[in-house]
């Protein structure tokens, strides 16, 4: 997380709204829609508004400057735009809005102001434990972001080998993708073993429910936190992927 105090991220960008930008209002109302389309179960809207939205931004300038809060917006839409690619019952499903972002240049700083889109918004006001744990929940917040991804590229493949058929010419390039997609599972299994080993929170991801030394620990963190149930929700992501 960038290395800042409370005092030196001012409240809603300093003098400006979070949502002032004529793109900062279309990514927000466009969430809005999205949400909208999600209550309504009407997802043949839902699937086109998000596959307009991937291809318009990718035509948007390189290093385009977003609100903390309109980046945290757009990470929602990127995560529910692989969501709907995996229940979306059309083979020919094509750019997900997150595979549009990674092939930015700014892709990394996108992710990483939407990690402080709260701070952005109470500024000086925001309490210091929870700025506290927002940073505690930084490498957790990383590794979503990188499920979301793994299992984006995963969709992708799917649709290219349907695409593709069994040519034989594409068989080497099936096998450096597969290849690819194992080496990230394998990273990221490891990165949970280590959090595991050195981090707090991630502990609760090694605990033995029915083992009496397990209950004793769970008495250290009967009052689940935020980055907690983070790196429970973000393993989940990981198991089911």
């Amino acid at each position: 997380m960038e290395d800042q105090s409370l005092d030196e991220i001012p409240p809603t960008n300093g003098n400006r709204s979070v949502i002032s930008t004529r793109m900062e209002i279309i990514i927000c109302s466009s969430l809005f829609l999205c949400q909208c389309d999600t209550l309504a179960n009407n997802y043949p809207y839902l699937c086109n508004r998000l596959r307009e939205l991937a291809n318009w931004f990718c035509i948007q300038p390189l290093e385009i400057h977003l609100s903390r809060f309109a980046c945290r917006v757009l990470c929602w839409m990127f995560y529910l735009s692989v969501r709907v690619s995996i229940f979306n019952p059309d083979d020919n499903c094509g750019l997900t809005l997150l595979d549009a972002l990674s092939r930015r240049s700014d892709h990394d700083r996108i992710v990483q102001y939407s990690k402080l889109w709260l701070v952005e918004i109470f500024g000086s006001s925001y309490p210091s434990s929870d700025f506290i744990q927002d940073a505690e929940m930084e490498p957790v917040t990383t590794l979503t972001h990188e499920i979301f991804c793994l299992i984006s590229s995963m969709l992708q493949y799917g649709h290219w080998r349907r695409t593709q058929g069994v040519r034989s010419t594409s068989r080497d390039l099936s096998s450096a993708k597969i290849t690819a997609i194992e080496a990230n599972i394998r990273r990221m299994n490891a990165e949970f073993g280590l959090a595991t080993a050195t981090n707090a929170s991630a502990r609760i991801l090694r605990l033995d429910y029915g083992s009496k030394s397990s209950m004793d620990s769970l008495d250290t963190i009967r009052k689940f936190n935020r980055p907690i149930l983070k790196w429970l929700t973000c393993y989940c992501g990981f198991m089911v992927s």
